[in-house]
């Protein structure tokens, strides 16, 4: 899987999208270094989810602020031509304690489930949520090995996926870029395949690690990771 943080990319295509911020961050960042509940917190950025939290004055005010500075050092990175890594990870850091800092019991809570229904079973390997959860070491173990296995297969058709569009000719400035994304939709359609026996084995993966938990741990994660149903207007 590849593993990236937001700040890294607004570094990657440019300053301009630092203003973005919000809607940018409508998803959950998949950085190494934050843990599961750093990674939810950037949830918070998004005005619809500040909006189903009820956030008080006061804490509009402080992830405000927050976000203007992390805005702002986004840019700063953005604009050098070798942005630091050290630093990117630094601001990600800071943003995502300076949100959960800002939140009430509940309000975290709240965010953890939202960012877990996109993280999935990956969120388990996680040591909040998996003491959350009551995991035993064991158990555990045996989830991140099954879990890491199925990582390890995505990664390796994500290599082979990238060599492939990689080898294509990059047009130059200005030239027609037609033959180039036929090539790469291409190279696409010729892993889909594998993209479908992915979907599969993740499917199968998710189902044994259901199997190592027990009952009450089962209901409770999938309590947590429970998508709501839509309001009827």
């Amino acid at each position: 899987m590849i593993r990236r943080s937001y700040s890294a990319f607004l570094a990657q295509v440019g300053c301009a999208a630092a203003t973005l911020g919000c809607a940018l961050a409508q998803s959950v960042p998949s950085a190494p270094y934050l843990s599961v509940p750093q990674r939810c917190a950037f949830l918070v950025s998004n005005p619809y989810v500040a909006k189903s939290l009820a956030l008080s004055s006061a804490q509009s005010t402080a992830i405000q602020a927050a976000l203007k500075r992390y805005d702002a050092d986004a840019a700063q990175q953005a604009q050098l031509k070798e942005p630091s890594e050290k630093e990117i990870a630094a601001n990600d850091t800071r943003f995502a304690n300076s949100c959960l800092g800002a939140l009430n019991p509940v309000q975290k809570d709240a965010v953890l489930k939202l960012g877990l229904q996109q993280i999935g079973t990956e969120g388990l390997l996680d040591s909040y949520v998996a003491a959350k959860l009551h995991l035993t070491p064991e158990q555990a173990r045996r989830i991140a090995a099954t879990y890491r296995a199925y990582e390890k297969k995505a990664e390796d058709v994500d290599a082979m996926e990238g060599e492939a569009i990689a080898a294509i000719p990059i047009p130059k400035a200005g030239a027609d870029t037609t033959e180039y994304e036929a090539k790469k939709n291409q190279v696409f359609a010729s892993y889909q395949a594998e993209r479908d026996r992915l979907s599969r084995d993740k499917r199968e993966s998710d189902k044994a690690i259901l199997k190592m938990m027990n009952p009450t741990q089962r209901s409770e994660w999938l309590a947590l990771t429970a998508v709501p149903p839509k309001k009827r207007r």
